[in-house]
């Protein structure tokens, strides 16, 4: 009797906090998830070291959805929805690899990119890049780009007196598959490169808040503040 007492008690006691870690962990899977941002390769919108937040219901669930787990039992890709230029997205790669990566649609199935150095064109739509408004970094410029869809958001520019290389580049994108790539253009593994175009399956997540900025101050007071929970475009 002693012993069905304590148990009893004992259920009693951890069920709120078994209920409260399973919905956590539901919310995680379903709804949205944190990510610390690991690379430079979206300065100046992301810094690597941010803490931000990100909804998995954008674009639909597919086995790469639910990591740290697979499910190969889905096998298309659920409540699918499409990204539109200029949505910061996180990506799976595939099963072994634990890396995911954040980056940005530029293009969109059936579109044709045309990369002359570092002006870009999306079908017959040149992308104006306006760099007069912004500053400097060191041997690198702070632009802003308008993607088809009048999107604007800022991206990292190697100057063009250190930047002597010239290069054509061409990509169609096939269908089910998206163009991606980093705001630091001269400083991202992007589909330009290895990452190559990226299937909707692999689309788990959108970027939507900066909670936590990185900083390398331990003062709090030197954090740029203007970067707590900033929206993302």
């Amino acid at each position: 009797m002693q012993v069905s007492s304590f148990l009893k008690k004992t259920i009693s006691t951890v069920r709120p906090y078994i209920v409260i870690l399973f919905t956590i962990s539901v919310l995680k899977t379903v709804l949205f998830e944190f990510f610390l941002v690991p690379t430079g390769s979206m300065i100046p919108t992301i810094h690597p070291g941010d803490f931000i937040l990100t909804t998995k219901y954008n674009y639909g669930y597919s086995k790469y959805s639910f990591w740290p787990l697979s499910l190969p039992v889905i096998k298309t890709k659920l409540l699918e929805r499409k990204p539109n230029y200029g949505d910061i997205v996180i990506i799976k790669r595939d099963d072994k690899e634990p890396k995911r990566l954040v980056k940005r649609v530029i293009g969109l199935p059936g579109d044709e990119i045309k990369i002359i150095n570092d002006s870009l064109m999306i079908n017959d739509y040149v992308v104006e890049k306006n760099s007069k408004l912004f500053k400097n970094y060191y041997n690198a410029i702070e632009a802003e780009e308008c993607l088809p869809n009048k999107k604007k958001h800022l991206i990292l520019l190697v100057d063009k007196e250190s930047n002597k290389v010239m290069f054509t580049s061409v990509f169609n994108v096939p269908q089910d598959h998206y163009f991606l790539m980093g705001d630091n253009r001269n400083n991202s593994d992007d589909s330009r490169f290895n990452l190559g175009y990226v299937h909707s399956n692999h689309l788990i997540a959108r970027a939507q808040y900066v909670l936590i900025p990185s900083n390398n101050s331990i003062n709090p007071f030197n954090w740029n503040k203007k970067r707590f929970f900033s929206k993302l475009i």
